[in-house]
């Protein structure tokens, strides 16, 4: 449905975006993700018309409309602020971009009872913006986007103005409704949370380039740079060397003092200083080495970190080499401070990146 070929832009000296090829699936609930500053808005807005980019292509539904004004392009952009007209009651907020394009009476009334009803919003019909929720503005300013029948939708950070609980809820319900309606939606956000919750598949920014694009799963398990290891999530970082590879299994040595086993084929591609990535969730507690099929390495405990439905729990390895290691629920053993233990893990887990630059 969208294909970016080539996109530049820049703000005076500065690069916004650096030559971004991309292609976007006509249903899809495409993820923009990044740090502030990255590109990730500035892309949106040359996608919606409100920016024109330096050199490169946009091609929508097989046009290309890379200087086509926003109002003859068939997408809506909501913005992160909503921009409700505060004057206007929910009703009149939604039917506005209806009766501008001189849509007739009966089918604005039609129309705009669907969305109302879709996106939860019965009874609210004459209440002013000022009297409803931060939750309640987003769904009207998303029913005011889709009333219009757009085939693509916009988001620019629609719940960075929401409480953490509004949020998770309108999270489920931007879900379902990209479903219901099977419009394609590009969500842009900083939140990686949102991202791997809301996304078919995600676009990770960084310094106006894709630094990644997968499914939410192959960017959390399989990142491809230390920046995409960092930045979604919690990851540890340990060096490692290789040693053999016997049985279709790589021999590390972790530290030049551990040998443990890696069961991916990606060892090949790296450079000469690879990093081993483990995530917290995937390491577990034991008071012995464990046996066939694990890697384990010794740690001391320094810190025990009680997060609600989770506990935390930081070793020291080496000095200046803490590992976090994350327990959802209970875990076998009761772990004390000071005391020394052993990080086991499955072979299967972990990843191996290159260090950064």
């Amino acid at each position: 449905m969208l294909e970016l070929n080539g996109i530049t832009k820049q703000f005076g000296k500065f690069t916004a975006l650096d030559g971004i090829d991309l292609a976007i699936r006509q249903g899809e609930f495409f993820c923009i993700l990044g740090p502030s500053g990255c590109g990730k808005s500035t892309l949106l807005r040359i996608i919606a018309g409100f920016e024109t980019p330096d050199s490169g292509s946009v091609i929508f539904d097989g046009e290309d409309i890379s200087r086509t004004p926003p109002y003859k392009r068939n997408l809506n952009l909501v913005f992160q602020s909503y921009a409700l007209f505060p004057h206007l009651n929910v009703l009149q907020n939604i039917e506005y971009g209806l009766r501008i394009k001189k849509v007739s009476e009966s089918e604005i009334a039609e129309r705009v009872n669907k969305v109302i009803k879709s996106i939860g919003l019965s009874g609210l019909e004459h209440r002013l913006p000022s009297q409803l929720s931060g939750g309640q503005q987003q769904r009207v300013a998303l029913a005011r986007a889709v009333v219009n029948q757009p085939k693509m939708l916009l988001l620019d950070e629609p719940l960075s103005s929401l409480d953490k609980k509004i949020a998770e809820q309108t999270l489920l319900e931007l879900t379902d409704l990209q479903k219901r309606l099977g419009i394609t939606f590009i969500y842009v956000t900083h939140n990686q949370s949102e991202a791997l919750t809301l996304a078919d598949r995600i676009a990770l920014f960084n310094n106006g380039r894709i630094e990644q694009l997968g499914t939410p799963e192959e960017i959390y398990k399989r990142p491809a740079s230390h920046f995409a290891a960092d930045f979604i999530g919690k990851m540890n970082f340990l060096p490692v060397s290789y040693k053999d590879r016997v049985n279709g299994h790589f021999h590390l040595k972790l530290f030049d003092e551990w040998e443990i086993l890696y069961s991916h084929n990606n060892l090949t591609d790296q450079k000469t200083e690879p990093l081993f990535c483990l995530r917290p969730e995937s390491l577990r507690i034991s008071e012995s080495v464990p046996g066939n099929g694990y890697n384990s390495m010794p740690g001391t405990l320094k810190h025990v970190l009680y997060m609600g439905e989770a506990r935390a729990f930081e070793f020291e390895i080496k000095p200046g080499y803490n590992v976090l290691v994350k327990y959802q629920g209970d875990n076998e053993i009761n772990p004390l401070p000071g005391a020394d233990y052993y990080i086991i893990w499955e072979k299967e887990n972990g990843w191996i990146i290159d260090s950064p630059k």
